[in-house]
C-alpha cells in the first residue's frame, strides 16, 4: 500500500506540474489516484492528463475547473 502511495504522489506532483489550476492540491490529488481503480504504475503523467483532456471533451466539461 505505501508503495501504491508513493505512485500516487510521483503522478500527482507531475501531473499538477503540466496542468493550469491544480497548484496546491497535492494531496487531493494523490487521494483521487490512490484510491481510483487506476493501474497506477501502467500511468504517466502525460497519459492521465491526455485522458482527462479527452474525458473532458466527450462530457463537455471543463477540468479542472468543473468538478474532477
Amino acid at each position: 500500500m505505501r508503495q501504491r502511495w508513493t505512485v500516487a504522489y510521483r503522478l500527482a506532483d507531475d501531473l499538477i506540474g503540466r496542468t493550469v489550476g491544480l497548484g496546491g492540491a497535492r494531496g487531493p490529488v494523490a487521494a483521487a489516484l490512490m484510491f481510483s481503480h487506476l493501474r497506477l504504475e501502467a500511468w504517466s503523467a502525460a497519459g492521465l492528463k491526455s485522458a482527462l483532456d479527452v474525458a473532458a471533451v466527450r462530457s463537455r466539461r471543463n477540468w479542472p475547473s468543473d468538478q474532477m
